[in-house]
């Protein structure tokens, strides 16, 4: 097993390496016998970083949970709002356009120049299970989301859309989470559905680094923040205690015991996801 070269991580961006351990991690889980997680081309991301199967992933048992939760939303969405768009901001080595059956969906992945220039060569002869997958350059905070994805990738505002910010959100500054969450809300058409996982303001204040990186802000209102900022009608947070894998029944568990409200948070070291939806006008689709 060929081992990456401590010359080979400097060459890559440090946010972008990030992706490289939680890849490892699903890989990890797509192994095991009773295997949750459906990610073949998981190790094939971790090309010159196979020792990060060894060592280096992420926790194998958060990673599966949060990669069904994201799976479960794009194929619920597809299935019951008719929803065909797809954005995966800071996708990273999501591979859901490879392998999950969403034929009429447009799968939009929002990153890194350094991260496509990585991934791209991986995938070039992996054959889509949607129609199709747009990559789009740029970093939050910096780039006009609305040009990129409208003008740059042919994007359908008019549409419902699935969101997903996994792994995301930590590495916004809460003053890009504002304004991304705006234009998530500007570009969301009814029917429209968002998924994200954090921690909270006290976690990350005490220090937070994940493989080299800090994480820039945690927050306790994320629900708030979906609500009134990106005008969805419905969001909840979650504390991931209240999360579980059921093997036996293939399915991960939700305790609304542990439904999160920002005062509940408050002060608190927490793991946290948020979900939030824009009530749909027209009839549902199964």
């Amino acid at each position: 097993m060929r081992k990456a070269s401590s010359a080979t991580r400097m060459q890559i961006d440090p946010h972008v390496y990030t992706a490289l351990p939680i890849a490892a991690s699903r890989a990890l889980a797509y192994g095991r016998p009773d295997s949750m997680v459906n990610d073949p081309l998981a190790v094939k991301f971790l090309k010159g970083h196979e020792d990060l199967l060894q060592s280096g992933a992420a926790n194998t048992e958060y990673m599966t949970m949060r990669c069904l939760i994201g799976d479960e939303l794009v194929t619920k969405q597809y299935k019951q709002q008719n929803v065909r768009q797809v954005v995966s901001l800071g996708a990273g080595m999501d591979s859901r356009a490879f392998r999950l059956e969403i034929p009429e969906t447009t799968f939009y992945e929002v990153d890194k120049e350094d991260l496509f220039r990585l991934k791209d060569p991986l995938v070039k002869d992996i054959p889509l299970t949607c129609r199709a997958r747009k990559t789009v350059v740029g970093t939050l905070g910096e780039m006009n989301l609305a040009d990129a994805l409208v003008e740059g990738a042919g994007f359908d505002p008019s549409q419902p859309t699935t969101w997903l910010m996994e792994g995301l959100l930590p590495y916004l500054t809460r003053p890009i989470l504002l304004a991304v969450a705006e234009e998530i809300g500007k570009l969301s058409a009814p029917g429209s559905g968002l998924w994200g996982d954090s921690f909270s303001k006290t976690s990350v204040d005490r220090g937070m680094v994940f493989h080299g990186v800090p994480f820039a802000s945690g927050c306790d209102d994320y629900d708030t923040i979906f609500r009134d900022r990106a005008g969805f009608d419905t969001a909840i947070a979650r504390d991931f205690e209240g999360i579980s894998l059921d093997r036996i029944n293939r399915c991960v568990r939700m305790d609304d015991h542990f439904i999160l409200t920002p005062s509940h948070a408050s002060g608190r070291r927490i793991c946290l996801m948020v979900e939030a939806f824009k009530t749909a006008t027209a009839t549902a689709t199964t």
